[in-house]
């Protein structure tokens, strides 16, 4: 079997759902440990390469909403606003509207969705991305934003 190699040991869930999580981009020590760990559960609800927050239902992907937060967070309404203000805040996550919904992101430096950041993902975050890619790679999305129909993100 391919999957393994005396060398490199055995290829354990290759096909997966994954989060890549890098060990030198934690989540920002200002958040507490209580919102850390609420945002660290929201990395299972990204879908797609796009990194947006979603739920698959009836063969469709959902954005997550405030209550669903409220559910996945064991919170009631004013503690969850509190925690998605503290991440939108220490740009964990950023609300975008995208052809007319709306929709949470998670921020690829704590978490990615795939082997390969999105183009729509470094639309999204390209603030906060621009210090962490190399300047060819901001230069070959840039070309490629350029070539899309309409500006389809809004944040």
């Amino acid at each position: 079997d391919a999957r393994y190699s005396d060398e490199e040991g055995y290829l354990y869930r290759h096909t997966e759902n994954y989060i890549k999580k890098f060990s030198d981009s934690e989540l920002p020590k200002t958040l507490s440990w209580s919102d850390q760990g609420k945002l660290s559960c929201l990395q299972k609800y990204i879908v797609g390469d796009s990194q947006l927050l979603g739920i698959k239902r009836n063969k469709r992907i959902e954005p997550v909403t405030i209550v669903k937060l409220q559910t996945i967070f064991k919170c009631g309404k004013r503690m969850c606003y509190n925690t998605i203000q503290e991440a939108k805040k220490n740009k964990v996550i950023k609300e975008v509207v995208i052809d007319g919904v709306a929709w949470y992101a998670y921020n690829p430096i704590y978490g990615l969705k795939n082997k390969r950041l999105s183009v729509t993902a470094f639309l999204i975050f390209q603030e906060e991305l621009l210090n962490e890619l190399p300047e060819w790679v901001v230069h070959e999305f840039m070309k490629k934003a350029e070539k899309l129909p309409k500006p389809v993100i809004k944040k």
